[in-house]
């Protein structure tokens, strides 16, 4: 979603703003990945499974 919002924003403040809240958001999500993956990777295929599927739907692709 972010990357949508970024798509439409004009004014550079809010790019670098937005550029750095996906920065955090991908960091926090590979350390969750991480922790999932040794703890419980079931789970993190079920996970990742709806997150592909969510993307499709938001995107209408997916890519990896």
């Amino acid at each position: 979603y972010a990357r949508l919002e970024l798509e439409g924003a004009k004014d550079t403040l809010a790019r670098e703003s937005l550029l750095t809240k996906m920065e955090h958001f991908k960091r926090v999500y590979f350390m969750a990945r991480r922790h999932l993956k040794r703890e419980n990777p079931e789970r993190l295929q079920v996970i990742e499974s709806q997150l592909i599927d969510q993307k499709v739907r938001v995107f209408g692709i997916y890519n990896a």
